[in-house]
């Protein structure tokens, strides 16, 4: 009988595909089985197709001067839809197993509600319950776990069996008052970079978010106070966020409170969303985000969002299908038409989390993905408003060159260069000189004066230059949708096509980690695009009239 077992458990290892969990960081410990009967969520995403036809309508709508439409929602997922073969088989095999599963509305993949023991059979795992002993954070994870081998070919991937939330890491610390410089306000941002001549119609059409993935919570009595202080020719609700989407609560989160008041406090009348979710699995989270939405007809234009992962993806338990199914997602959401802009990331190009091997140089993620808007930080050179600007300082505005993702065309004559033509560039053997630069471009990202708690506070990052440069592109799509115009979508392909557009920032580097101190590698400021900010800081009267010809 023995031996009748064994041989079972070996046909059937034999006939599945085994799925290895990342390696934990050296921080995270077992701590406990997981309870058999709580109720967990899995989501399969079921292999898309048409992804050539799809970069290539991404390509097409998104040139400078094309005059082809964006897809709606409901092509955009036509086009990438499995097959129904491959959709029949998944739908089978959760149907044989009796767990609780319903189909997105985006028709690709399949969400499971269920309990731990329930998806321990499924996925022929184990369960666990582990402690992070820096954050003292818990959150529950499998060991390997296998798919029948008759799906291998029709699943993309499976989220929510081996994620981790991001590493809580502090903000950038703030300059010694000795140090201090010009204080950063929206005033300020349209002063420096010349925004005016947009007339917002306050209308709903063209809506903007921001998007919440660690816990962070905003308070509606800051941001009005925000508006008080520092957006004092705002109207009459502007200081009113339109709508909450997701885990619906209200509290105090520095970088929510930074996200939502400069990119209402930039683009004052422009209807803005929050969009919450809660702390646990990044790169499930990012899935859920994404599906949300491509399911949804009416989404924001422009979303920003201020984080990410700048290291090995495997450090947040971030598989190599996780990653490529999100950034098919990213893709089709270029093709809908939607501006999906990130921070670049705070910790220059070397920076690495006490449990990370040293060696590699690592630009954050999602912001390195090709479908997406990478935004760098700067400051004025001295502290001085009047001055030009330079990177930061007081943090290494993030980026180089990604291990995932091959440097796209737009900027391909760009990066290649820059590394023609950088001085003092970090080891060859330490970054990979054909892959996808980040950031896109800057904007300021020290001294902001954001309002917590009632008090006015100075914060910085690129997640400050982030939500501010979102506000911007808002505004550009309102003067187009004003004469008729679609939004400006996926942003890239216009934005190296022109260049003039920017303030050339020359001077500065990202050998700063996080806290300012100083890094052995990272990248130098040149001209034309580098690493550090890309093409540069906005000159917004030069990117309304590129906006009204594109």
């Amino acid at each position: 009988m023995q031996t009748s077992l064994v041989l079972l458990a070996l046909v059937a290892a034999a006939s599945a595909a085994v799925v290895t969990p990342p390696e934990l960081p050296s921080n995270w410990q077992r701590s406990a089985p997981a309870p058999a009967r709580k109720l967990t969520t899995v989501t399969v995403v079921v292999q898309r197709q048409g992804l050539e036809r799809l970069h290539d309508v991404v390509a097409r709508v998104s040139a400078p001067g094309s005059k082809e439409r964006q897809l709606t929602h409901t092509e955009v997922n036509r086009l990438t839809r499995p097959t129904q073969t491959a959709l029949d088989a998944v739908k089978s095999w959760l149907s044989a197993n009796k767990v609780e599963f319903k189909l997105s509305k985006t028709e690709d993949r399949f969400f499971i509600k269920t309990t731990y023991a329930q998806a321990a059979a499924l996925f022929s795992t184990e369960f666990s319950v582990y402690s992070d002993a820096v954050t003292k954070r818990s959150l529950t994870r499998a060991t390997a776990y296998t798919i029948p081998e008759s799906l291998e070919q029709h699943v993309e991937a499976v989220f929510g069996l081996h994620g981790l939330p991001l590493f809580a890491e502090d903000r950038p610390k703030p300059k010694p008052a000795s140090a201090l410089g010009a204080k950063v306000t929206p005033s300020q941002i349209a002063q420096s970079y010349g925004i005016t001549n947009v007339n917002v119609s306050r209308g709903t059409a063209n809506r903007q978010a921001v998007a919440e993935f660690q816990g962070q919570l905003m308070s509606t009595k800051d941001l009005s106070d925000f508006f008080t202080r520092f957006v004092p020719n705002a109207k009459p609700g502007d200081d009113q966020v339109y709508k909450f989407v997701g885990y619906n609560a209200t509290g105090e989160g520095v970088e929510a409170l930074l996200d939502i008041q400069y990119i209402m406090g930039v683009a004052p009348g422009i209807k803005t969303e929050f969009w919450e979710y809660k702390n646990s699995d990044f790169c499930s989270d990012l899935q859920q985000w994404t599906s949300d939405l491509l399911a949804a007809s009416d989404d924001p234009l422009v979303h920003s969002i201020s984080y990410g992962w700048q290291g090995d993806l495997s450090g947040i338990g971030c598989t190599d299908s996780e990653v490529k199914a999100v950034d098919t997602d990213f893709a089709k959401l270029a093709a809908k038409g939607r501006s999906i802009i990130f921070a670049s990331g705070d910790s220059g190009s070397a920076y690495k989390p006490h449990f990370l091997k040293p060696g590699d140089l690592w630009p954050s993620w999602p912001a390195s993905s090709p479908w997406v808007t990478a935004v760098g930080a700067t400051y004025y050179k001295d502290g001085q408003a009047s001055n030009e600007e330079v990177a930061s300082s007081q943090f290494g505005s993030g980026g180089g060159f990604s291990k995932s993702f091959d440097a796209p065309s737009y900027q391909a004559a760009d990066t290649k260069s820059y590394l023609a033509n950088a001085p003092d560039l970090p080891p060859a053997k330490d970054f990979p000189a054909g892959g996808r630069g980040t950031p896109d471009v800057a904007a300021l990202g020290e001294m902001y004066q954001v309002v917590v708690s009632g008090v006015a506070q100075s914060v910085g990052g690129t997640s400050a230059s982030a939500p501010a440069f979102s506000g911007i592109v808002s505004l550009l799509n309102e003067a187009r949708l004003n004469k008729g115009m679609q939004p400006l979508g996926f942003l890239n392909n216009w934005l190296y096509a022109n260049p003039s557009m920017f303030f050339d920032v020359t001077e500065g580097s990202n050998r700063v980690g996080r806290s300012g101190g100083p890094l052995k590698y990272g990248y130098s400021c040149t001209k034309g695009w580098d690493p550090v900010t890309g093409l540069g800081t906005p000159k917004f009267a030069d990117m309304l009239a590129a906006a009204l010809k594109a």
